[in-house]
């Protein structure tokens, strides 16, 4: 999970600075082996961190982390500063 998460960090570090963002990546210590194709996985990650960078502006912060999440398996997470969607 941590690799995972440091690589779609990584992959976006060089836009998040272009954008004036800062790109945090984090990831619980003691967190079980995945069983996925991380290959997709990081597909996943690496587009909503895309987006999260696209749609926030200077000077705000995207963090991406794995967490541990409900019986045992890893959640993953992408939160940003910015405005978010409506609920509407």
């Amino acid at each position: 999970a941590a690799a995972l998460v440091a690589q779609a960090a990584a992959l976006h570090a060089t836009a998040a600075r272009a954008a004036g963002l800062t790109l945090e990546a984090s990831a619980a210590p003691g967190l079980p082996p995945l069983a996925a194709d991380a290959r997709r996985l990081l597909r996943a990650l690496g587009n909503l961190v895309d987006n999260a960078v696209k749609f926030t502006p200077a000077g705000g912060r995207v963090a991406v982390r794995a967490e541990p999440g409900a019986g045992g398996a890893t959640r993953f997470v992408v939160a940003d500063t910015g405005r978010g969607i409506a609920a509407e």
